[in-house]
């Protein structure tokens, strides 16, 4: 999923694993700080990245439906991913955030119904879900901006295939306001970023995209500002058999 982005470049695991043996160590702990700029040193990398299942669970409920003497069954799957990124150059955490996905559905029957798997419907459907989760998590790091304007109009972004892109995704130009810092710590917590006008997706190409200016001033929108995506999370999903 996120070579498919083509952003990023991922290390064989053969390859690490035979670095790794080269250099007496294991990849225990690859994700710590202190090991990961060491270790680091060795791949050429610049991340690393550390995905867990945290959560995979079903929880079911049965009653009998008043008057109509009728079984209904509740059912919700939830699917959970940690997924920690460290920098190997600094040993600094970018992130460590957990993401997930939950699934609700109803089954009836004339009498009480037996125990049964989850449909390989909802299954899928959970997986794509949470690694589109994770994949736009782990995107952060590589924002979409625009890569030019033509005469025409027509905007170019640098997100194309495989990074989520779609076509009728609305995308909000952004640009760069002033470093917010934090007046104890001077820590710089960001930027205080103004909109500058909303595109709308036409097109999707391997490793770009097309839009078309939907409010404000085209003349605003310039190479290298910065675009977020403004999409809900996915509604539709694929209908196992007895959901609603």
């Amino acid at each position: 999923l996120l070579i498919r982005t083509q952003k990023l470049t991922v290390v064989d695991r053969k390859r690490l694993d035979k670095i790794l043996d080269e250099a007496g160590l294991t990849d225990l702990g690859l994700t710590e700080p202190e090991t990961a700029v060491k270790t680091g040193g060795l791949l050429g990398a610049d991340y690393f990245l550390e995905v867990r299942i945290s959560e995979w669970s079903l929880e079911r409920s049965q009653r009998q439906i008043p008057i109509s003497r009728r079984w209904q069954r509740l059912s919700n799957a939830t699917c959970a991913l940690t997924v920690r990124i460290v920098s190997a150059r600094t040993g600094k955490v970018a992130l460590n955030e957990r993401v997930g996905a939950s699934r609700s559905w109803k089954e009836e029957s004339a009498q009480q119904i037996a125990p049964s798997p989850v449909p390989s419907e909802t299954i899928q459907a959970l997986q794509n879900l949470a690694l589109s989760r994770l994949r736009d998590k782990v995107m952060v790091a590589f924002p979409m901006k625009v890569v030019s304007l033509d005469a025409s109009g027509t905007v170019f972004l640098s997100y194309g295939k495989g990074t989520g892109i779609q076509v009728g995704d609305r995308c909000s130009v952004l640009g760069a306001g002033a470093e917010l810092k934090d007046p104890d710590t001077g820590e710089v917590l960001g930027r205080s970023d103004t909109e500058l006008a909303r595109v709308e997706i036409v097109s999707v190409e391997e490793k770009f995209c097309r839009a078309k200016v939907v409010s404000g001033e085209s003349v605003r929108v310039r190479a290298g500002a910065l675009c977020k995506i403004l999409r809900e999370d996915p509604a539709d999903w694929p209908r196992a058999g007895g959901e609603r």
